[in-house]
């Protein structure tokens, strides 16, 4: 919602956003149309904006019926489905979620995974899209350094900004990470 109507102070309170038309296209595979709009019924208590205008701005490429999808960001087949989807509603920022599950890669290698991250990197610039990319942690939490997430190295080098969100249930407190950061356009 910050990227849809970047408030005052910014993107999660710290980054400036250009104002503007934003429309975000997510492509994830975790949570059911029913989950995501009991999580928009959330969100929606924090922010006073019209169901109408949030659904001209918020997409999800879905199949089925459902806002859950599959595919490889690598391949043509699926890059041209994005495509596609840019044509009808013209979104500029693209939210992968996870990672995990929009490649056929292996996940440990850093040259695959270089080459696939690099790859999509440039379509996104052919379609002039921000990609956001949602990536979890592995089994333990790294205190240092910008990979962050399981897998190779070449995941958390390739991103310009890398930044965690660690929510601690017992106090309801979501705490931001900065790893690394670069200019934000």
């Amino acid at each position: 919602m910050d990227l849809v109507f970047p408030p005052v102070n910014g993107f999660l309170d710290k980054f400036k956003v250009i104002h503007g038309g934003h429309k975000v296209l997510f492509i994830q595979s975790e949570n059911s149309l029913v989950g995501m709009k009991r999580r928009l019924e959330l969100i929606r208590a924090t922010y006073a904006i019209p169901d109408d205008f949030i659904r001209q701005k918020i997409f999800f490429l879905g199949r089925k019926n459902d806002i859950r999808t599959s595919g490889d960001i690598n391949s043509n087949q699926f890059q041209d489905i994005i495509k596609g989807q840019h044509g009808l509603i013209g979104f500029d920022i693209l939210v992968v979620d996870p990672l995990i599950s929009f490649h056929n890669s292996d996940e440990n290698s850093n040259d695959e995974m270089r080459r696939l991250l690099d790859n999509f990197s440039e379509f996104c610039e052919s379609i002039k899209v921000t990609p956001l990319i949602i990536h979890h942690h592995g089994k333990f939490k790294q205190e240092r350094g910008v990979g962050g997430g399981r897998g190779a190295s070449a995941i958390g080098d390739w991103s310009p900004n890398t930044w965690e969100l660690e929510y601690k249930e017992k106090i309801r407190n979501l705490n931001l990470f900065i790893k690394k950061l670069e200019i934000l356009c």
